[in-house]
Parts: structure tokens; sequence; C-alpha cells
């Protein structure tokens, strides 16, 4: 019976009072919605910097005596590539370094890199400085000829376009002591995930040196924390602003029904019950809120995806519990004053007039 006249009072003040639940129920509303939008945004733009860090090459390098893949307790995802070293000379006596690897994997690892077919059938990439700079044809190790066929030009803007990368078994025909010595790592995930994973892998193969790289990591951590940091003040604000524009429109709303809550006290309704009646209204308001933000701000997430980055931003379910528990505690703040506005009515001198 109370839960029923308590809903009775709840649709009579939203229907008689429409501008004053309106206004606090759109400020609930623009909170709601620009805190999902930026969540959206946030969550998908971190995996999607996640996964094009990862273009830019190895995280993390191992340094070790005749590195084996096979024998590194990789997770799935993660891709290791040995690499063995060689020093070749030319025609003219002109040094190239020869780089033995998995060719295949180590392009897959370095997806950034830029390669020009102007060769046909072979297995090396030959990097475009080296083409140019040295007589590829003539090359041997030692007394050994190396016989360089190439399948691409490498353009990488590094130091690798004065290498020349093949196959490892093809180096080691020539150069038989030539063992990997170094293994470039991919580990996907966060830097505080991948600092996690290497620990892990130095406790599994002390006998190896793993170490990140800096430069890869350092900035992904700097772009997400600052991404993280303007996240946080911008819904910072935004909630700030909902919770003054919620306190305003709350307690303008016990000035206009306290002749209302006044009767409801003469007619013997406790202090609680009036507080909890109005709380429940407030709460309402919120939960209302929260749902309709978070429509709305999936919506403005996925148009602003499609339009800034012409990808599709999808609507996190995991964002909605954050969404309304932050749209009833700014309720529950908005409401705090105004209750305390309601519990000092007192019943006969409002109804004398006084």
């Amino acid at each position: 019976m109370r839960f029923a006249f308590s809903w009775r009072m709840l649709l009579r003040s939203v229907l008689v009072r429409r501008s004053r639940s309106f206004t606090a129920l759109a400020a609930v509303v623009i909170a709601a919605t620009v805190a999902t939008a930026l969540l959206n945004l946030y969550f998908d733009t971190q995996s999607k910097l996640t996964r094009e860090f990862r273009r830019f090459g190895a995280n993390a390098v191992i340094n070790g005596a005749a590195i084996d893949a096979k024998a590194l307790p990789l997770r799935s995802g993660e891709l290791a590539v040995p690499l063995a070293y060689a020093t070749a000379t030319d025609a003219n006596d002109q040094p190239v370094v020869i780089v033995g690897t998995d060719v295949r994997a180590l392009r897959a690892l370095n997806s950034f890199w830029k390669t020009d077919k102007s060769f046909a059938g072979g297995s090396a990439l030959l990097g475009a400085k080296a083409a140019t700079q040295i007589k590829w044809q003539s090359l041997h190790v030692g007394d050994r000829p190396l016989l360089v066929t190439p399948s691409e030009s490498l353009i990488t803007g590094d130091v690798d376009e004065s290498r020349i990368f093949l196959p490892l078994t093809e180096l080691q025909k020539i150069a038989p002591d030539a063992k990997p010595t170094v293994a470039l790592l991919s580990i996907p995930g966060d830097a505080a995930q991948i600092e996690t994973r290497l620990a892990e892998l130095r406790r599994a193969v002390p006998n190896y040196k793993v170490e990140p790289v800096r430069q890869i990591v350092a900035t992904q951590a700097s772009v997400l924390t600052r991404m993280r940091s303007v996240l946080l003040l911008s819904t910072a604000l935004i909630a700030i602003i909902a919770a003054i524009s919620l306190l305003a429109s709350l307690s303008a709303s016990v000035l206009e029904r306290r002749r209302d809550f006044a009767v409801f006290k003469a007619l013997g309704a406790s202090q609680i019950s009036v507080s909890g009646m109005f709380l429940l209204e407030s709460l309402a308001i919120g939960v209302a809120g929260a749902l309709l933000g978070y429509l709305f701000g999936c919506a403005i997430s996925a148009l602003i995806g499609y339009i800034n980055f012409h990808s599709t931003v999808r609507p996190r379910l995991s964002v909605l519990p954050w969404i309304a528990a932050g749209s009833l505690l700014i309720t529950f703040l908005g409401a705090l004053l105004p209750l305390q506005r309601l519990q000092k009515i007192q019943p006969a001198a409002m109804l004398k007039g006084e």
C-alpha cells in the first residue's frame, strides 16, 4: 500500500511539475551521455592504439647465445623472431650486414615496412640503400660466396635499409657459426601488461636478457596516460556541473512543494517516510537519466568514430554499470541539501502561512 502510494506521488510529481522534472532529468542525461561517449571512445581507442603500436615493430628484445624461439614460453598472440648476424663484403670490399631470420615473420612483426616488388622470385629482402650502395650480386662471407636472390626492396627509414634479410638456413649454409643472438618480441597489451609479461619471461628464461623497447613502451604508456587524464578531468567537470544543476532543480522543487510535504507530516507521515519519498523521486530521475544517457552516448560515440576515424565504435555494456553508479551518485549528492531543507519544514507553521 505504501509502495503504491509512493509511486503515485512520483508520477504526480513528474506530470504536474514537468519543467522541474525535465530540468533535473536533462542534467543527469547530459552528464551520462558525455561520460558514456567518452568512455566508449576511450576503451575503443585504447584497444585500437594497442593494435597500432604493435604495427611499429617489436616492443621487447631478447638477447642471448643461440636463442631458440621454440624454447620460449610464448602465449597466444605473442610473436618472437630470432635474428642471426653476419658481415659480407662485395667485389669492392664494401661491407654489409646480413641478417638471417624468418623473413615472413619479420615482415609480419614490422608491418609498417614498405616494400617495392622490383625483383622477381627471390627469398631475400634487400634494403633500399644496400641495393644501390653495394654490388649485392658478388657478396661473399669470408671466402664463401653468398648467393642473394632478392624478392623485394625494403624501405624502413632506419638502419635496416642498409641490411639484407634472408632465411636463417641460407645464411647458415655459408656461415655455420651464425646463431641467433637477438630475438625481437611483440607482446600485446598496455605498458603495465607488457612489463608484467616481461618479468614473467625473465623468470622463465633466466639465461636470456629480456628488455623492453623503451621508446615504444614509454610512448604507448604516455599516450594512454594522457588520454586517461583528459577523460577523468572532463568527466569530473561534467559531473560537477550536472550536480550543481540538479541541486538547483531539486531545491526549487522542495520550495514549490513545501506545503505538500507539510500536509504529509501533519497527516502523520514520519520524517523518514517523507524524505524517502523525495529521495525515491530523485533516484528515479537518476536511473532514467543513466539509461537515456547511455543510449545517447553510445550513438554519439559511434557517430564520432565514423566521422573522425572511419571505424566502428561499438557500445560496451561494461560501461553501463559505471554510468548508472555515477548518475545515482550525482543524484544523491544533488539531493542532500534539498533533503536537509525538507527536514526543517514545520507542518504547523507552514499550514498557518508563517
